[in-house]
């Protein structure tokens, strides 16, 4: 069985570093994919998704970094599923847990910073993390979002 999500996409807000009460690092923000086609009248139409993505240890220390507001960047990785509550209500959140990202050419970004080989850590290429944590579900977690299935 294979569980690997692949997506190019637009950040939604720029990555903040938060260390959990072990000390890992770890950084969650949401991502925005596109479609664009014209319909059967020849009006253009477009579909914006938002997927929640968290990466942890040495790719959450490098995405705060490095990956601003507004860039686009692919990202790899599983997806994976929390249930929590929320006023009593249960609820599902799904996640992309980052294992591999890249930080797209100059031509590719829209944010103010552009990230550019000479600021990148020695042999960085944005790889899995050797500290991810295997993550369990959380069911006190809460994301505000409801997920439409």
């Amino acid at each position: 069985m294979l569980n690997k999500i692949q997506i190019i996409g637009r950040l939604g807000k720029t990555p903040e570093l938060k260390t959990t009460p072990n000390g890992t690092s770890v950084s969650s923000f949401s991502v925005a994919t596109s479609e664009k086609w014209k319909d059967g009248t020849g009006a253009k139409k477009e579909e914006t998704q938002w997927h929640n993505v968290v990466l942890w240890g040495k790719n959450a220390e490098s995405a705060s970094k490095f990956m601003k507001k507004g860039e686009l960047h692919y990202f790899e990785g599983t997806m994976k599923y929390e249930e929590y509550e929320k006023d009593g209500v249960k609820k599902v959140a799904s996640k992309i847990h980052v294992t591999n990202f890249k930080l797209l050419p100059n031509g590719q970004n829209t944010g103010g910073h552009t990230p550019d080989d000479s600021n990148l850590p020695p042999g960085y290429t944005g790889g899995r993390s050797s500290d991810e944590p295997d993550v369990t579900p959380n069911a006190g977690s809460s994301y505000g979002e409801d997920v439409p299935f």
